[in-house]
C-alpha cells in the first residue's frame, strides 16, 4: 500500500498561516492520525514515521507551530509572533483538529505528542474528540524535575539563554547560541515563567484556558532513560496533569541495536520494530 502527500497552509486568523502537511492511504482509511510536535521541531522530523502509519491504512496530519519551520519562522515574523506557549495548543492544534475532524467526521482521531506537544493538549478545547493519545517523552520542564547537571542546564537555559536574550533580540535567538532553534519571543518568556515553577503551567492555571480534565482517552505515556530533556518523575507529572484520561505509563529502559531513543528516538526509524509497530498495532485494535 502506498499514500499520498499533500502539503497545505491553514488560516488561523493570526500573523501568518499554518503550514500542515497530510499523508493520505491510498487504500481505506482505517483510522486518522494529528501528530502535534516537541519545541523547533519541524514537521519533517515526523515523516518517516507519519508514511510508515500512511502505508498501513491511517491517515495522518503533521504541521508547524507557528514560528516553527514553514508556519512563519523569519526573524520578522518571530518578532511579530503574539502568543505565548498556550497558543500553540489553544490556537494552532486547536485549528488543526478542527481541519482534520471537518475532513474525516466519521473517524475516530488519534493524537500522537512529542515533548512540548503533550503539554499544549490541555490548552486544546477539543481535546476530549481524541480516541487514543500517544505521549512521547510529554513532559513537565521545570528545571525542579531534574537532577544533577542535567538541573543545572535546564536553569540556565531558562534563566539565562532565554529569559536575557530574549528581550534583547526581540526572540530567543537559538540557532545564534546553539541551544534550540529560534523562537518567538512572546513564547520564549511565557515558557521561562513556566520552567521556573514547580508546578510549571499549572502555576497559572484558570479555567478559561485549561482544559486538561476533558481529556478521556486512552493514553500511552513514554519516558526513556537517559533523557536529559524529559524526566522520568516530569512524565510522571504531565501525565498526572490529565485527571480522567486512562494513562498507561510505560518507562522505557536499554538500547535498540546498541542505541538508546532518549528524547528524539521515538520517532526514528531505528526504532521502528520497537516503537512504530507497536503503536500501529494499538491504533488499529
Amino acid at each position: 500500500m502506498g499514500f499520498v502527500r499533500e502539503d497545505g497552509l491553514l488560516d488561523v486568523g493570526r500573523e501568518f498561516e499554518l503550514a500542515y502537511t497530510k499523508f493520505c492511504p491510498e487504500s481505506e482509511v482505517k483510522k486518522v492520525l494529528l501528530i502535534s510536535s516537541a519545541t523547533s521541531v519541524p514537521q519533517e522530523f515526523y515523516w518517516k514515521f507519519a508514511g510508515y502509519l500512511a502505508e498501513n491504512g491511517i491517515a495522518v496530519y503533521t504541521f508547524d507551530y507557528s514560528g516553527i519551520g514553514r508556519s512563519g519562522s523569519s526573524i520578522e515574523a518571530l518578532k511579530l509572533h503574539s502568543g505565548g506557549v498556550k497558543s500553540w495548543g489553544s490556537v494552532d492544534q486547536t485549528k488543526i483538529t478542527e481541519l482534520v475532524l471537518g475532513e474525516y467526521p466519521n473517524h475516530k482521531i488519534c493524537l500522537v505528542t512529542h515533548s512540548i506537544g503533550g503539554q499544549v493538549l490541555g490548552f486544546n478545547p477539543l481535546n476530549l474528540k481524541f480516541e487514543k493519545v500517544i505521549m512521547a517523552a510529554s513532559q513537565s520542564a521545570s528545571w525542579y524535575m531534574f537532577k544533577g547537571f542535567s538541573r543545572f542546564k535546564i536553569y540556565l537555559f531558562f534563566n539565562f539563554f532565554m529569559r536575557r536574550l530574549t528581550p534583547i533580540f526581540g526572540y530567543y535567538p537559538g540557532s545564534k547560541v546553539g541551544i534550540f532553534e529560534d523562537l518567538p519571543g512572546s513564547m520564549a518568556m511565557e515558557w521561562s515563567r513556566w520552567g521556573n515553577q514547580k508546578e510549571y503551567m499549572m502555576q497559572f492555571h484558570n479555567e478559561n484556558e485549561y482544559h486538561f480534565d476533558q481529556l478521556k482517552a486512552e493514553v500511552r505515556s513514554y519516558s526513556f532513560e537517559n533523557d536529559w530533556l524529559a524526566s522520568k518523575i516530569g512524565v510522571d507529572w504531565l501525565a498526572k496533569q490529565y485527571p480522567k484520561a486512562r494513562v498507561d505509563r510505560i518507562h522505557f529502559t536499554g538500547k535498540v541495536n546498541g542505541l538508546e531513543p532518549k528524547h528524539f528516538g521515538f520517532f526514528r526509524e531505528h526504532f521502528k520494530e520497537t516503537f512504530w509497530e507497536s503503536t500501529l498495532n494499538w491504533i488499529l485494535e
